[in-house]
């Protein structure tokens, strides 16, 4: 090479980290013929003589439909040249989502609960593939023409690049500049990454064309013809070669007096060089230069010669000849020696005649059994011929980019075998399938094709179960309205006799329906409909059965009658089972069992959940329940396992990007650290949730902003801590939730509103919640309710509330509400005088709070305690309890044999952070190894480990 041995040694350096244990990333950004490919083939080569593994990708224009295209050539053959234990090994774990992607005999998994969710699954598969191969030799990942590299494949390499110092890899790219070429979005955010660098090589200067001319003319030259050829060039090294190839074939002496016939080469450029050179040939070395052209620039010589209508010797021998003129690269398979190459190939061609070789080469790869992307491809570049092996052909290729997490390219796949058209007894599948991945994407001509589909079914049940589809899609996309519509619509055609598809249409239209209170009257009329006394035998009757629970729960029925409702829903586990991942109904289920303090059901099933959640690579999933698990453990009083749930679902929506659900999700985390006494880390959360000024006022964020007033009071803010209160009471009365156990909201909001002397608010918000309380039933809410009334009365009949808190918490499951109770309680007997029951009670309240790692009432206990003349225990600040939350969670799982990969794996982390964390445990415990931890999480007191 010349002139390029700064950029060599910028990326060898790289590689050089990669060896280290540490990542890298660069894109080599330069127009065509600049040199990128050679530069990356030098590195790769240098890189081989390392101990570096070097995986090899290329863009092509033919292959921006085939989802992950780039990535299948990256690992396929790395990871079909591994023996069956070691390939067992690196496709274990998450990377097992990959698999139907490495190995085409394997079918393709489902699309879970949407599209974006298929390709998180796909995202987090890769990257424990690739962290698997690199674990076992430094990894170099080379993708040339990255801007024909299909969009997956770049959001995955987008993926890796934002965490280069997980895993030892470093990514090489090249691609044209952005101006010259059409850029997927994930390209130029990689671009964009602080961490990426970017390297333009420049032209060759007069002296390097020089050099590289002599070279490819094999002998002596004269300046001034040097200087012409570079001028005419500018520098360009791939011009440049076909330049002086032109200059051979012309006969043309490099002098000075031959420099003025250069400017005349040069006006075409590389087009003409090629025909040129083709027009020399053969008929059969043309027609195979075009037909390896119309493949893509590269293919198997049996296909080729089958395209080109030849017999495969004579298109071993045009191959060959080609070759000799320097346009195919030696070897198998054929390959053009570059994509200027092909382009001008391509070009050449009359659009008629590409078309009618595009179609004819989906018939060639059929017949020799290619994958179904190839084919798809050339069926995409073909006219319509209305042919019923086509549509298949392209359904087959839609379905896979469906469940690949590609719904943008499944469309076009569709919308093609629509326009083939397809035989009229499958034209209702097209378009249905057409119409689902539609709505999506949000598209509104999802719905015409739903109606068309519509049209062309007869059976009721069809055309109902095409209603739900849609809503899902609809939902998917977030257009509403659009979702409720076609539920609507379903539910008309469904027969009366059909109860199991009617109770999933109106769960889902009744679930749906509760995100806009505009839709209150449009839920309570659905859910008129449904009989309370359904046994939860079969999947629709345990859904609805959930939606029915969560009714009954917000309304503030009797508390054992709405959890019946949430246990036959749940039944054994099956409706975590049997629904899809993220199903709306199956987490009101879990609110419901973790508010009726069901708190052990409910946890069970958020554990069922979270496993589900990682066998399926579901991030987000893993996300909501790891928050909802949160809260669970938040009312048990089991606070560092809900901050570690609530750290652990923000890591997971963080990492892959999912920031809308940030808010809700630093909720639960602001809520477990105020218990903890960490008022510092809450605002910390609440900063993160981006939303720390302004919370909009929408029911979506009721939760945020109680957290935020709770955070507020405890900063003495109390202005602004009740005005968030009262705000978060004000929306749960647009939403008509009169439920005692809704965050508690007026209890909380009647002690800050006495605290700032507005007592009659105060009474009136208290008198309310008792109220609903005492219809409700539940200990805990009673216990939370009298608390309250306890420490805005005051006096005689304020130690009555407190001592009745007290009574009805300690046969509840929420051991911190009931040790805040005791610490009120026994503050009130300090007041009083009750010396000796003063101090009984403060030491239950602080052992209990201390157990329950609640430190912020641990704290008042401790207080109050010192008040009376008593000397308690300090709290401790060693062993386990010194452990963070998130250091206590790995801890657990390392405690149960799962190695560091697993770890990682299960919480959604990278393997740095599992060592960091276990390194922090080792010294906090005093211990050397993971095989000391059983033992020591096992002697902590309860509530520590």
């Amino acid at each position: 090479m010349v002139e390029r041995e700064a950029e060599l040694a910028m990326i060898v350096g790289l590689i050089g980290r990669a060896r280290s244990g540490a990542g890298g990333a660069v894109l080599v950004e330069g127009p065509a013929g600049v040199g990128k490919t050679r530069l990356l083939e030098a590195v790769g080569e240098l890189a081989e003589a390392e101990p570096v593994s070097v995986l090899r990708a290329r863009g092509g224009e033919l292959e921006r439909s085939f989802p992950f295209g780039v990535a299948v050539q990256l690992f396929g053959m790395a990871v079909a040249a591994l023996g069956g234990v070691e390939r067992a090994s690196v496709l274990s774990g998450a990377a097992e989502l990959v698999v139907d992607l490495i190995d085409p005999r394997v079918r393709a998994r489902g699309s879970g609960v949407g599209s974006q969710e298929a390709l998180f699954a796909r995202l987090h598969g890769l990257y424990w593939l690739c962290a698997g191969l690199a674990a076992r030799q430094p990894l170099l990942l080379v993708v040339d023409d990255a801007h024909w590299a299909d969009e997956p494949s770049l959001q995955w390499l987008l993926f890796m690049a934002r965490r280069q110092g997980d895993v030892p890899v470093t990514l090489v790219l090249s691609a044209r500049p952005a101006g010259a070429a059409d850029w997927p979005e994930p390209l130029v955010l990689l671009r964009d990454e602080p961490d990426v660098s970017v390297m333009r090589p420049p032209p060759l200067s007069e002296r390097a064309s020089r050099i590289l001319i002599g070279r490819l003319l094999d002998g002596d030259v004269e300046e001034a013809f040097c200087a012409a050829c570079h001028r005419a060039t500018g520098g360009n090294p791939f011009l440049l070669s076909e330049l002086m190839a032109s200059v051979r074939a012309d006969g043309i002496a490099p002098t000075a007096a031959a420099a003025s016939q250069i400017r005349s080469l040069a006006p075409e450029g590389v087009t003409r060089s090629i025909m040129v050179r083709l027009g020399r040939m053969s008929h059969e070395a043309a027609a195979v230069a075009r037909c390896v052209a119309v493949l893509g620039g590269e293919g198997e010589l049996r296909q080729v010669a089958a395209l080109a209508d030849l017999d495969v010797a004579a298109a071993a021998a045009a191959a060959d000849a080609l070759v000799a003129a320097g346009l195919l690269d030696a070897g198998r398979p054929l390959r053009l020696v570059h994509p200027l190459v092909r382009t001008a190939l391509y070009s050449e061609l009359p659009a008629g005649e590409r078309g009618r070789l595009h179609g004819r080469a989906a018939r060639v790869l059929a017949d020799d059994d290619t994958d179904v992307d190839a084919i798809a491809a050339h069926l995409l570049s073909s006219e319509p011929a209305a042919e019923r092996w086509r549509v298949e052909f392209l359904l087959k290729a839609g379905e896979r980019a469906r469940d690949r997490g590609s719904s943008s390219i499944a469309v076009g796949y569709l919308r093609r075998a629509l326009a083939e058209p397809p035989p009229a007894d499958v034209r209702s599948l097209v378009l249905r399938r057409l119409g689902g991945v539609e709505a999506r994407l949000g598209d509104p001509a999802a719905a015409e094709h739903a109606r068309q589909a519509k049209a062309l079914i007869s059976e009721p049940r069809q055309a109902a179960e095409l209603g739900f589809e849609l809503s899902v899609g609809y939902l998917v996309a977030g257009h509403f309205d659009d979702a409720i519509g076609a539920l609507e619509h379903a539910l008309q055609e469904i027969e009366e006799r059909d109860e199991e598809l009617r109770w999933r249409l109106e769960a889902q239209l009744i679930s749906l329906g509760r995100l806009d209170p505009g839709r209150h009257e449009l839920v309570r009329r659905h859910l008129r409909r449904i009989p309370c006394d359904l046994p939860g035998n079969t999947p629709g009757e345990r859904v609805i059965l959930a939606e029915l629970a969560y009714a009954a729960l917000m309304d503030g029925e009797h508390v054992e009658a709405v959890a019946d409702l949430a246990r036959r829903a749940l039944g054994a586990g099956q409706l975590v089972a049997e629904h899809s991942l993220g199903s709306w109904s199956v987490l009101n289920a879990i609110s419901v069992l973790a508010l009726t303090e069901q708190h052990e059901l409910a946890i069970r099933a958020c554990d069922q959940l979270i496993a589900r959640a990682r066998r399926e690579g579901s991030p987000i999933v893993f996300a909501l329940v790891s928050s909802r698990r949160s809260q669970v453990q938040y009312l048990h009083g089991a606070i560092p396992d809900a901050i570690a749930d609530a750290r652990a679902a923000i890591d997971a929506g963080s990492r892959f990007g999912q920031i809308p659900l940030l808010p809700n999700l630093c909720a639960a985390l602001i809520d477990a650290l105020l218990e903890a006494g960490d008022s510092g880390g809450a605002e910390q959360a609440l900063r993160d949730a981006g939303v720390s000024e302004e919370i909009p006022k929408m029911s979506q964020f009721v939760a945020l902003i109680q957290s935020r007033g709770r955070l507020r009071l405890a900063q003495g803010h109390t202005q602004a801590g009740v005005d968030d209160l009262l705000a978060a009471c004000e929306l749960l009365v647009g939403l008509r939730v009169t439920s005692p156990t809704s965050t508690h909201c007026r209890s909380n909001a009647a002690v800050a509103l006495a605290g700032v002397g507005r007592r009659a608010e105060a009474q009136q918000l208290l008198s309310e919640e008792l109220a609903a309380a005492g219809r409700f039933g539940g200990h805990g809410a009673i216990g939370i309710a009298l608390r309250a009334a306890g420490m805005i009365e005051g006096g005689t009949a304020g130690l009555g509330y407190l001592r009745e808190a007290a009574g009805h918490l300690e046969q509840s499951p929420a051991r911190l509400e009931h040790a805040r109770a005791l610490a009120e309680l026994g503050g009130a007997l300090r007041r009083r005088g009750n010396r000796r029951e003063a101090q009984r009670t403060l030491r239950q309240a602080l052992d209990l709070a201390d157990r329950c790692g609640g430190n912020a009432v641990a704290e008042q206990a401790h207080a109050e305690l010192v008040i009376t003349g008593a000397r308690p225990r300090r709290a401790r600040i060693a062993g386990v309890e010194a452990l963070t939350a998130s250091e206590r969670r790995v801890a657990q799982l390392a405690a149960q044999g799962m190695t560091n990969r697993q770890i990682a794996q299960a919480l959604f982390v990278s393997l740095p952070t599992v060592v960091t964390h276990l390194g922090h445990c080792y010294q906090k415990l005093d211990i050397e190894s993971r095989e000391q931890l059983p033992a020591v999480l096992r002697a902590a007191p309860p509530g520590d480990a």
